[in-house]
């Protein structure tokens, strides 16, 4: 599969971003774009699962090239890569699951749309 070290060399060639920066943006476009696609909201937990699962694929293709390269160097750097890319997907699943901040202003804390009657007080 030289093919995707190939596509990911390019990927960084034409965006002049460092490895670790790329990991972080493809990670978060990953995440938005399952929200999107599938309608989810940033709470499910889906969209963080997506993420996680393509993480995991694209590191155990680097970890299989890597060990011939690297050694046991490898394993150091493919975890370095899996939490770098799962920061910013888990922080926006934990703040949209736990606080109120992505929630619209009349969805109460318990996540649920409130119910107005249209009397007024």
């Amino acid at each position: 599969m030289e093919w995707v070290q190939d596509a990911k060399a390019g990927l960084q060639a034409i965006s002049t971003l460092e490895r670790d920066a790329l990991h972080i943006y493809i990670a978060l476009a990953i995440h938005l774009t399952a929200c999107w696609v599938f309608r989810l909201k940033l709470r499910d937990v889906w969209p963080w699962i997506i993420v996680l699962a393509m993480t995991l694929t694209g590191e155990s293709v680097d970890l299989r090239n890597s060990l011939l390269t690297q050694g046991d160097r490898a394993w150091q750097n493919s975890f370095h890569d899996l939490w770098n890319t799962m920061v910013l997907p888990t922080v926006l699943l934990l703040v949209a699951r736990f606080t109120t901040l992505f929630a619209p202003e009349d969805e109460g804390a318990s996540g649920e749309l409130a119910e107005t009657s249209g009397d007024e007080a």
